[in-house]
C-alpha cells in the first residue's frame, strides 16, 4: 500500500502539505494523511516489513477515525475486515435499518492519483447502475471530510472470496459448481445488458455468502462501457493492459479494445479453476501468461474431470476460445448453467402450432404411403414361382376374354384361369390389401398436404418468415427452440453448429417428404397408365419390369439416403452431448385454425430472439411476401388435383 524505502528519515513538527502540527514519530499527517517522512536508513532489511506494518496500521487508524466522523450518525464503524493494494474495507452498521454494511476506502497515495481515484469512483457508479441479486449492491459513495479519501458504502457479504472457497472445496460437485457459475454468469449478463464490461473477472472478485452459498460479483473498478456513451473508456489509454494477467482474455493481453466476450473468457478461466482445481495454463512470469493466453490451447475440462456432464465441460472449453466470436454470451451461459422451465420464447411461435401438427401428420402418412406403394410395385415385379408358372396371370382378373382366332371378346366365365394354390392366395391377398392401403394412404397424404400448406400460408400471411415456418414444420422433438436460442443442452454449441442442426432438420423433413411422394406418386402413375391401357403389359411373367422398379425406387431411395444423412449430421453435431427427451415446454397445439397473432405479437417474438440466434429466426424483410398470392393459388390447384 505504502511501500517501504531505504531513504533517510525526515523529522518534522509540521506537515509539509497542510502545515498541520504533527507528533514526533508519526508517519502520516493526522489532518491530510500525507506521508511525513521515509523509513530510517538504519533499519535492518529483515525489519523493514515490521516497519511497513506499523506505518500501515497507523494509516488504517487515521482512515477509520476519519470515516467515523464523516459517516456519523447514519453509519458507525464496527471493525476493520480487510485491506488490499488500493485501500481497506471496514465493517459498518446502519442502526436505522438494522443492517451491516461494508465500507471501502481508498488509500491516500491512491487518492492523490487522478486515474486511480477515477477508477475507484467508477466502481461505485457501475455497481450502483446494476440491480441484480448476484451483484454486490452499493448504498452510497462519498469522500471523507478531513483526509478527502473516496469511499463506497456497499452490501456486506459475510463469507469468503471464491478464491478461498476453491482452496477449501477441491473439485466440488457438479450441481454446486453449476449454481455458483450460473449466478456469476447471470450477474455478467445483467452488466452486459447495461453495456458494462467488468474486465477483471477472477475468483478473488467473487464473494460467496457463508449462510446461503450465493455468489456475488464485486469490484467493478475496471468496468468499461460498450454502449454509445463511452465516457469511461477515456480513463484508460489505448493499448494499456489492465486486469489480472492469469485471467486476461487474448484481446486484453494484446491491448485491443475489449467487449463482453472478454468477460466470458475470464469467466472460463475461473470456471476451469473451480472445476479442476488448477488454472488452464502453466506459466510463471507475466509474459509467459500473456503468451499462453494468445497461443496455447488448454487441456479439455473433460480430461481433468471425466465425471462432469459433457455439456458443462464443453461449455467451459468454448468460453476459452481464442476467437471472441466463438464464445457464448453470458446470457446463454446463465441459461445453460441455471436452466429454467422455458427459455422465455414461445414455441411454436404464436399461431404456428397447426404447422407443426400438420407437417408431422403429413410426414407420417407420406412416408407410409411411399413404403406401401414400393412394396406393391415389388410384389408386381417379383411374383412367386406359382404365379409365374401361370404366365399372363393378371388376365384372369379381366371381365372379358378374347376368343382365340376370332378377335371377338366375350364375357369371362367365373373361375376361369386355373386353380388358386395356397401360395397364390397369400400373395394375392397381400397384393390386394397393400393396394387398398396404398390408395387410402394416398388420400390421407393429399388431405394432410392440403392442411399443411394452408397452415403454412396462414403463418406467412401473419408475418412469419418462411425460415421460421420451416423450423416449426421440421421440429421432430420440440427442441428446435433450444437450437435456435442456444439454451440448455445446446448452449455448448456455437452458432454455426446450431445453424447446421436447424438446416439438417429441414433437410430431413424435405428428404422424407420427397422420398415418400416420389414413390407413391410414381407407383400411382404407373398403375393408372396400366389400368387405362396406356402401357403395354408383357405377355407373361411379372407385370412390372426391372426398369419400372428402378425408375421409381432408385430416386426414392436416394432421397431417403439424403434424409438419413441429414439425421446423421445432427447426431454428429450433438455427439458430445447426451440425448435429451423432447422439450416438454413446446406446446403441441391443434390442427384446427385459430385466431392468428397480431403484427405486434410477431414483432415481439422476433425481438425476443437472442442476438446470436441463427438466421433461420430472422424477421422477414419488407416485400418478401409479394409472391404469396401465387403460392396460395398453386397450393389450391395442387390440393384440388389431389
Amino acid at each position: 500500500m505504502l511501500p517501504p524505502s531505504q531513504e533517510p528519515a525526515v523529522s518534522r513538527s509540521h506537515c509539509g502539505a497542510c502545515d498541520a502540527a504533527t507528533s514526533p514519530g508519526s508517519a502520516f499527517c493526522p489532518e491530510c494523511g500525507a506521508r511525513l517522512g521515509q523509513p530510517d536508513a538504519a533499519q535492518r532489511p529483515d525489519s523493514a516489513g515490521d516497519l511497513w506494518a506499523r506505518e500501515e496500521e497507523e494509516f488504517l487508524e487515521l482512515a477509520q477515525a476519519d470515516l467515523e466522523l464523516s459517516l456519523a450518525p447514519r453509519y458507525t464503524i464496527v471493525r476493520r475486515v480487510g485491506r488490499g493494494g488500493m485501500g481497506a474495507v471496514f465493517l459498518g452498521s446502519e442502526p436505522a435499518l438494522r443492517r451491516q454494511v461494508a465500507i471501502k476506502v481508498l488509500a491516500p497515495e491512491m487518492a492523490s492519483d487522478p486515474q486511480m481515484r477515477a477508477r475507484f469512483e467508477r466502481e461505485g457508479r457501475a455497481a450502483a447502475e446494476l440491480s441484480h441479486p448476484n451483484v454486490v449492491r452499493v448504498y452510497g459513495v462519498g469522500e471523507t471530510g478531513r483526509l478527502h479519501l473516496p469511499y463506497i458504502v456497499m452490501q456486506f457479504v459475510e463469507g469468503c472470496s471464491l478464491d478461498d472457497w476453491i482452496e477449501r472445496n477441491e473439485r466440488p460437485k457438479e450441481w454446486v459448481a453449476r449454481r455458483l457459475l450460473g449466478e456469476v454468469a447471470g450477474a455478467l449478463a445483467a452488466a452486459h445488458a447495461r453495456g458494462l464490461v467488468h474486465r477483471d473477472i477472477k475468483p478473488s472478485n467473487v464473494l460467496v455468502e457463508e449462510e446461503s452459498g450465493r455468489a456475488y460479483v464485486a469490484d467493478f473498478g475496471l468496468t468499461g462501457s460498450t454502449g454509445p456513451n463511452r465516457r469511461d473508456q477515456k480513463l484508460t489509454a489505448t493499448g494499456t493492459i489492465i486486469g489480472t494477467v492469469t485471467h486476461m482474455s487474448p484481446e486484453q493481453v494484446s491491448g485491443e479494445a475489449v467487449g463482453t466476450p472478454s468477460d466470458v473468457y475470464s469467466f472460463g478461466v475461473m470456471a476451469y479453476e473451480l472445476l479442476t482445481g488448477e488454472l488452464p495454463y502453466r506459466a510463471r512470469a507475466p509474459m509467459e501468461w500473456a503468451a499462453a493466453h494468445l497461443r496455447d490451447t488448454p487441456p479439455p475440462v473433460a480430461r481433468a474431470r471425466p465425471d462432469l456432464s459433457p455439456e458443462l465441460a464443453l461449455l467451459v472449453d468454448r468460453c476459452l476460445a481464442k476467437d471472441p466470436a466463438a464464445r457464448p454470451a453470458a446470457r446463454a451461459l446463465a441459461d445453460a448453467l441455471l436452466p429454467t422451465p422455458a427459455t422465455g420464447l414461445a414455441w411454436p411461435p404464436p399461431g404456428l402450432a397447426p404447422v407443426r401438427v400438420w407437417f408431422r401428420r403429413l410426414t407420417r402418412v407420406d412416408v407410409a404411403a411411399g413404403a406401401v406403394a414400393l412394396l406393391v410395385l415389388l410384389a408386381l415385379a417379383f411374383p412367386p414361382d406359382a404365379v409365374r408358372a401361370e404366365g399372363a396371370w393378371w388376365e384372369r382378373f379381366a371381365s372379358t376374354e378374347r376368343v382365340e382366332g376370332t378377335g371377338v371378346e366375350v364375357a369371362r366365365s367365373p373361375g376361369a384361369g386355373g386353380v388358386l394354390t395356397a401360395q397364390r392366395w397369400v400373395w394375392l391377398a397381400a397384393l390386394g390389401g397393400g393396394s387398398a392401403a396404398a390408395v387410402l394412404l394416398l388420400v390421407a397424404t393429399a388431405a394432410a398436404a392440403t392442411g399443411a400448406a394452408a397452415a403454412a400460408l396462414r403463418g406467412r400471411e401473419w408475418g412469419w418468415s418462411w425460415r421460421t415456418i420451416s423450423d416449426v414444420a421440421a421440429d421432430p422433438d420440440g427442441r428446435s427452440e433450444l437450437a435456435l436460442t442456444g439454451a440448455r443442452e445446446f448452449a455448448p454449441l456455437d452458432d454455426a453448429r446450431r445453424a447446421s442442426i436447424l438446416r439438417s432438420r429441414r433437410a430431413l423433413l424435405l428428404g422424407r417428404l420427397a422420398a415418400g411422394a416420389w414413390a407413391s406418386l410414381g407407383v400411382a402413375l404407373w398403375a393408372t397408365m396400366a389400368a387405362f391401357g396406356l402401357l403395354e403389359l408383357p405377355g407373361a411373367g411379372p407385370v412390372a419390369g426391372a426398369g419400372t422398379v428402378a425408375l421409381v425406387a432408385a430416386p426414392a431411395l436416394l432421397l431417403a439416403a439424403i434424409a438419413a444423412a441429414a439425421a446423421l449430421a445432427e447426431r454428429r453435431a450433438l455427439r458430445p452431448l447426451p440425448w435429451r427427451a423432447p422439450h416438454r415446454g413446446a406446446a403441441s397445439g391443434g390442427a384446427s385454425a385459430a385466431p392468428g397473432p397480431s403484427a405486434r405479437e410477431v414483432a415481439a417474438w422476433y425481438d425476443a430472439l437472442p442476438a446470436d440466434a441463427p438466421s433461420a429466426g430472422r424477421r422477414p424483410s419488407p416485400g418478401s411476401g409479394r409472391w404469396r398470392p401465387a403460392l396460395a393459388a398453386a397450393a389450391a390447384a395442387a390440393a384440388a388435383a389431389a
